[in-house]
């Protein structure tokens, strides 16, 4: 016999209090000893013949509860959504106590309900998209990055440390009040990237040459934090070499040689289309989650906390494997980042839910509008990716048959089409950006 109390928390939430009677609790335990009789080795007995008595003896004790709390769950918590005519939207969370043979036992489930959608209307919203003209000093600097990327490091002679070098040098540091054990390192030192009054003290300093010079400079202190107090710095620096960065000269020739275009007026051209295109692409971005965050303000979104627990889990876990890759340890990113772990928690479920509530309103929109996709639509989405990536023929072949990547490009489809849809039934100011 069971007992089935509902209670509604929450517009998409119940919750259910099951009783099961004793009677049922010994049949669970009986069940489960026998299941586990078939592949416990009990001496003296052939597979599935030892009294439950000895085999008690053999047995883990924390298996066997599992295993019985699953078993009486699976069933209650069936019929009990099946009495009380109710429709979960995803796998509940239970409240399990340890189960007593013989005895009656309880469990509370949290049931999601399906989530309930109310979309404001997208003809009110006004939003502002943000217009981004290239100047001729944007396509300077990108120009200045082109030449950067093919600049030569040439080792020099005969003369002194000069700004913009790149020095080869043993150095070590000793801070006013403290301890130092520390032994001479080589390290890089790029002129320019330094305090002024320490790449002041290296200027005309010749290979083999030692200097030592103090220095006043900021204590260090954890990314993000104010500035620490200015500290009393000695510094022992021996140069071993001298390089300079040998830019290559911007001629038509040039151009030639590092890309399929004949002149510099010609990459200049193509530089602005490319910038313009990724600026577009910026205000196109902004325009949208500006109109996103105004649906969401004036939409009615109930849905159960279940699905924001998962997106903040899943968020958690992706944050984790990056963190593991990079090759730091969680403390240690804490640190980096200045947040307390249970900040960082806080940060993530505020972004979980938010983007829960997104991907319901977009759901509900797909739903309304009856928006799908061919596979057509997908293979043209596939292959834009493809050439994105620059994926070889085998690479792509691949791509074709793996479902994860066909989905993820589905699913692009899908929200393009969204977006689309969004995008034209709201209205837009183009507004310049000056800065």
């Amino acid at each position: 016999m069971m007992q089935v109390t509902k209670e509604q928390t929450a517009p998409c939430t119940i919750n259910l209090s099951i009783e099961i009677d004793a009677e049922t609790v010994t049949h669970a335990f009986d069940r489960v000893y026998r299941e586990f009789s078939k592949f416990t080795n009990v001496p003296g007995f052939r597979p599935g013949k030892a009294p439950r008595s000895i085999l008690e003896k053999y047995v883990q004790p924390s298996r066997v509860q599992e295993r019985v709390k699953d078993v009486l769950v699976s069933k209650a918590y069936r019929e009990a959504v099946e009495q009380n005519e109710i429709v979960p939207y995803d796998d509940p969370r239970a409240d399990l106590e340890d189960v007593e043979d013989g005895k009656p036992w309880s469990f509370k489930a949290e049931v999601p309900l399906a989530p309930v959608i109310e979309l404001g209307d997208l003809s009110t919203i006004a939003a502002v998209k943000p217009v981004y003209e290239i100047r001729e000093d944007d396509i300077d600097r990108a120009i200045q990055n082109i030449i950067q990327e093919h600049t030569r490091i040439v080792k020099v002679e005969g003369r002194g440390v000069q700004e913009k070098d790149i020095l080869i040098a043993e150095i070590k540091t000793e801070v006013a009040g403290k301890e130092s054990s520390e032994e001479a390192n080589r390290t890089v030192i790029r002129m320019g990237e330094n305090p002024p009054e320490f790449d002041q003290n290296l200027l005309g300093q010749n290979i083999d040459e030692e200097r030592h010079f103090t220095i006043m400079v900021p204590e260090p202190v954890e990314e993000g934090q104010p500035e620490g107090e200015l500290e009393e710095v000695h510094y022992y620096v021996k140069v071993l070499s001298i390089n300079e960065p040998v830019p290559p000269e911007l001629t038509d020739e040039w151009v030639k040689s590092i890309t399929p275009l004949q002149s510099i007026n010609e990459m200049r051209e193509e530089l602005r289309q490319n910038l313009q295109a990724d600026a577009d692409r910026t205000s196109k971005s902004i325009a949208y989650q500006n109109v996103i965050e105004k649906l969401i303000e004036i939409s009615k979104i109930e849905y159960p906390d279940i699905l924001v627990d998962k997106q903040a889990r899943s968020r958690f876990k992706s944050l984790m494997d990056s963190i593991e890759e990079s090759q730091v340890s969680f403390e240690e990113y804490l640190k980096q980042t200045g947040k307390t772990e249970e900040e960082l928690t806080k940060e993530l479920y505020e972004t979980a839910e938010n983007q829960v509530k997104i991907n319901l309103a977009l759901s509900r929109i797909m739903e309304i509008e009856k928006i799908d996709v061919n596979k057509d639509e997908v293979l043209e989405e596939m292959t834009k990716i493809a050439m994105n990536t620059r994926s070889t023929e085998e690479q792509f072949k691949r791509m074709l048959s793996d479902r994860d990547s066909v989905a993820h490009a589905a699913n692009q489809v899908m929200l393009n089409k969204v977006e689309e849809f969004i995008m034209s039934k709201v209205t837009l100011t183009e507004e310049i950006v000056t800065d």
